[in-house]
């Protein structure tokens, strides 16, 4: 049964089926670090959805990603590899694999969702690809620490791996729009009511020198 098994799947996934659009840009393919990643990144955008749907698109980022560009080049049977990948998120629970006739679909469980929502966490990065306006990006939070202290201080964590720069102890400041990010993290920890994130198109001449020597100096400017 078990050989069975391992055979429908790499069968469903050498099917030639239409090719799902799958929305990955360049900065997104590049956070991705492993097949794991990519694999769970793709079955996360549907709620079940076809292996044979998936392993194109897993190809293309795969040969995205350098080092397995190069295991890719070392084995015959891509989609062999690609069925490992999918062996392995199962062993760990992270996915389901549904026979439906001769196909095999997956769906991610609970804690394959967990842990699709810590690397995107992990790999949240602010976009710097277009040339710097001259405004800057404000994130205020006034969040109640009597209630939220553990959220608050995930948050600073967060903004501080994001690059922010720390203006005054609730309000940081970013070059780049980092609203999508933050509205990312503040909904993870439930504290989106608590912050705002604004733009500013003049500031006070001693904060703009600070930042601007800041981010400068980091190169992001």
């Amino acid at each position: 049964m078990r050989k069975y098994y391992k055979n429908t799947l790499t069968a469903s996934l050498e099917k030639k089926l239409p090719e799902k659009a799958f929305l990955f840009n360049q900065n997104q393919i590049g956070q991705l670090k492993s097949a794991g990643q990519i694999v769970l990144a793709l079955a996360g955008v549907a709620g079940v959805i076809a292996v044979a749907t998936i392993a194109p698109n897993a190809l293309k980022l795969f040969k995205s990603v350098p080092a397995l560009r190069k295991s890719l080049r070392r084995s015959n049977h891509p989609t062999e590899k690609i069925a490992k990948v999918f062996y392995y998120l199962k062993r760990k629970g992270y996915v389901r694999l549904l026979h439906k006739g001769d196909e095999v679909f997956v769906e991610l469980t609970q804690a394959g969702k967990k842990r699709l929502l810590k690397v995107n966490l992990e790999n949240l990065k602010i976009s710097k690809n277009q040339q710097w306006d001259g405004r800057w990006w404000f994130v205020l939070a006034d969040i109640p620490t009597k209630d939220h202290r553990n959220q608050a201080d995930s948050l600073r964590r967060k903004i501080r791996r994001l690059g922010l720069y720390p203006l005054q102890r609730t309000v940081w400041v970013y070059p780049f729009d980092p609203t999508e990010q933050i509205a990312f993290v503040c909904g993870h920890l439930q504290i989106d009511r608590f912050v705002t994130v604004m733009r500013a198109d003049k500031i006070e001449e001693d904060d703009e020198k600070v930042l601007t020597q800041h981010f400068k100096g980091l190169g992001i400017i």
